[in-house]
């Protein structure tokens, strides 16, 4: 969303997108755009981060028939990663693969 991209700078998912894009010699595009001004994931748990992301997502970009991959900076749950892989599903896309690159860490977790 524009408020968040302004309060962070930047948007880190696409920088990330269209270097990989350059290296890899495939088409990069904003084929997504976050419609709704949502809560800040970090402090949700997977389920309400899941509830959080409802209708968040529009596709911005014709991606019919079309293999995306999709690029974020941090793998945290998935939820993010799940409701932008269904709304380019539901635009029409053949296939959505997803990249990170990185992911969180349960501290909780007696790994």
């Amino acid at each position: 969303h524009r408020r968040r991209q302004r309060a962070r700078g930047a948007n880190h998912a696409a920088a990330l997108a269209r270097a990989l894009a350059l290296e890899l010699d495939i088409p990069f595009s904003d084929a997504l755009v976050r419609v709704r001004d949502t809560r800040q994931q970090a402090r949700l748990s997977a389920v309400a981060r899941r509830v959080n992301l409802e209708g968040a997502f529009q596709s911005a970009a014709q991606v019919s028939g079309q293999r995306v991959l999709l690029v974020d900076d941090v793998l945290t749950t998935g939820a993010t990663a799940l409701a932008c892989a269904r709304v380019l599903r539901s635009a029409g896309a053949q296939s959505v693969s997803f990249i990170a690159l990185a992911g969180a860490v349960d501290r909780a977790s007696k790994r």
